[in-house]
């Protein structure tokens, strides 16, 4: 065997796979979360899903303009919590969407709704340290009401999603 079989052969077994989905595209699969998520129980994750639900609401960001929702307001922590639950494959049942997120994320396709996800995903991915503490998350706010509006409603429907 010569030279070119020698790489040719270890060239054919490192070859990578293409994606079944838009490689574009990133997934909570393909990244890994800060540490601080790690040792979290899905009663917690749930319990504070919920209470995110509940400040969502009560601070009335259904009814805000787009101009309050797009301000920095969530903290690493809560939008990691949000992240952890769907990572942990936590189902968020919202039965009436219009009672608690604004017309322009339960009203998004499909497809606008996979590309926020990626993009949250991403952001998340390349913009936190995955050895933050808890306090230094809990005080770092980064994040938009909108981001946790659609990762929000992403938990409700992303299993739907895939049918």
């Amino acid at each position: 065997m010569g030279f070119g079989g020698i790489f040719a052969k270890a060239y054919e077994s490192i070859r990578l796979t293409k994606r079944d989905y838009d490689p574009e595209l990133v997934t909570i699969d393909d990244i890994e979360l800060p540490i601080i998520y790690n040792s979290m129980d899905d009663d917690r994750v749930i319990r504070d899903i919920k209470t995110e639900l509940k400040t969502f609401t009560s601070v009335g960001y259904r009814l805000s303009g787009n101009n309050n929702i797009e301000e920095k307001e969530y903290t690493i922590y809560q939008i990691g919590i949000l992240l952890n639950a769907l990572k942990k494959n936590i189902d968020l049942k919202i039965v009436v969407p219009k009672k608690y997120l604004p017309t322009f994320i339960y009203s998004s396709t499909n497809e606008t709704m996979k590309k926020q996800m990626s993009d949250i995903i991403k952001r998340f991915d390349k913009g936190v340290k995955k050895d933050i503490s808890e306090a230094n998350a809990r005080e770092e706010y980064s994040w938009m009401p909108k981001d946790a509006g659609y990762i929000l409603y992403y938990l409700s429907i992303y299993k739907d999603m895939s049918r």
